[in-house]
C-alpha cells in the first residue's frame, strides 16, 4: 500500500510539481485509450498482456435528488419500493440500511450488459457491516415487474447497519469503460522490465475515474490497494475467511520461511506476523490451490458503491462496498445469492 501511495504521488508527480507543471491523465474508457496510454508510457512492448487482463466496466454517474421519484426506477438511497405490504428488512441489530434498487430492464438497456434476468426490480439491504475483516451482511429482493409497488418508510428506531439512512439520487448514466486494476498487473513487473517507463502517469491513469462516478457496475472487483476482493468474498463463502492472508504463498518452503520473520517493538515484546497458527490454512490452500483460484474467478462483480457526499455513505475510512454474484448463478437469473465485502484503509 505504501509503495503504491509512493508511486502515485511521489517521484515523478513530485518532480513535475516543482516544476510548476500539473500532470494530467484521463480515465480510460475505451481499448484504444488504453492501447495508445500503454505506447505513451513506454510499455509498448507488453500492451498485448496488459490489454488482455482489462475488463469492460460500465461507471454510475451520480445524477440529482431522487426525492419524490417515481416508484420502481433505479436509484440509490432514500428507501425502498417493494411489493404492497412488505415490511422493512430486518437484521439481528435492527432495520436494515437500503442501499440502493435496480430495475434491470432499465440497467440493461442502459448497459447493453448480459443479464440474464431481463426484468425485476432488484433491492439491495445492507444487514450487517462493521470492518473490513468482518463479514458483509447482505440482503437481495427481487421484485418481479409488474407487482404493485408501495415506498415503505424509514422505521423510526435505530439502524442495525450503522451507515444509516442515505439520501436518495439518481443515477445519471452508466457510463461504458475499461477496467484495470493495480493488482492485475502487478504481476507483469512492469517497472523492472521497463525502468524508463511513466510507471507514475499509467497508475495514475488506472485510478482516474469519470467527474461524478460513485461506483460501477460490472467491472472487477479490486480495492484501492490492488487487493482482489474475490479472494476475501471466496474465502468466506467455503468458511475459511483467513485464506486471503495467504493467498501470496506458493510452497510450504516459503511459508516456513515466513514464520522465521520477526521483529522487536518498542516494549521489548517480539513480533511474528506469520505464525503456526495459520499452517492449516496454508496446507489446505497448497492441497487445493487449483479449486480455491478456480471458485474465486468464478465470482464476478455485480456492483461497487463507493463512499460518497451524493448519498452521504461513508464506510470505514471513505471505502466502498463490493457486491458479488457466480457467474454460473448470474448466468442463470439468479440473484439470491450475494456475497458482499468493503475494504478499510
Amino acid at each position: 500500500m505504501l509503495d503504491w501511495l509512493r508511486r502515485l504521488f511521489g517521484g515523478k508527480a513530485a518532480a513535475a510539481s516543482s516544476a510548476g507543471q500539473t500532470p494530467s491523465v484521463s480515465p480510460i474508457l475505451t481499448l484504444e485509450e488504453l492501447r495508445a496510454l500503454v505506447r505513451r508510457v513506454g510499455y509498448g512492448e507488453a500492451e498485448a498482456e496488459i490489454v488482455a487482463l482489462a475488463a469492460p466496466v460500465f461507471h454510475i454517474i451520480a445524477g440529482p435528488s431522487a426525492h419524490g421519484a417515481p416508484l420502481g426506477g433505479t436509484r440509490l438511497g432514500g428507501a425502498p419500493d417493494l411489493p404492497a405490504g412488505s415490511v422493512w428488512p430486518r437484521g439481528r441489530f435492527g432495520p436494515a440500511a437500503f442501499l440502493g434498487q435496480f430495475d434491470l430492464a432499465d440497467v440493461r438497456a442502459r448497459t447493453g450488459s448480459d443479464l440474464a434476468l431481463e426484468s425485476g426490480l432488484l433491492s439491495l439491504f445492507v444487514v450487517e457491516i462493521d470492518s473490513a475483516a468482518d463479514p458483509v451482511e447482505l440482503l437481495a429482493v427481487l421484485t418481479p415487474e409488474g407487482a404493485a409497488l408501495e415506498r415503505l418508510s424509514p422505521p423510526a428506531e435505530e439502524f442495525g447497519a450503522y451507515i444509516g439512512l442515505l439520501e436518495p439520487i439518481s443515477i445519471a448514466a452508466f457510463q461504458s469503460g475499461i477496467g484495470l486494476s493495480q493488482g492485475a498487473i502487478a504481476g507483469l513487473e512492469l517497472e523492472t522490465r521497463f525502468p524508463d517507463g511513466d510507471v507514475w502517469t499509467f497508475l495514475r491513469a488506472l485510478v482516474e475515474r469519470p467527474v461524478g462516478a460513485i461506483g460501477e457496475w460490472f467491472g472487477q472487483g479490486f480495492g484501492r490497494a490492488g487487493d482482489d476482493q474475490r479472494q476475501v468474498a471466496h474465502a468466506r463463502r467455503i468458511g475459511r475467511p483467513s485464506l486471503k492472508s495467504y493467498a501470496f504463498i506458493e510452497s510450504w518452503a516459503k511459508w516456513e520461511e515466513l514464520k522465521t520473520i520477526q521483529s522487536r517493538l518498542a516494549n521489548g515484546s517480539i513480533y511474528r506476523p506469520w505464525s503456526e497458527a495459520g499452517d492449516d490454512d496454508v496446507r489446505w490452500l497448497l492441497d487445493n490451490r487449483a479449486a480455491f483460484d478456480a471458485g474465486v474467478d468464478a465470482l464476478r462483480l455485480l456492483v461497487r458503491i463507493d463512499s460518497n457526499r451524493e448519498m452521504g455513505l461513508w464506510i470505514n475510512d471513505a471505502d466502498p462496498i463490493f457486491v458479488f454474484v457466480d457467474a454460473a448463478d448470474l448466468a442463470r437469473g439468479d440473484l439470491s445469492k450475494l456475497h458482499a465485502t468493503v475494504t478499510q484503509g
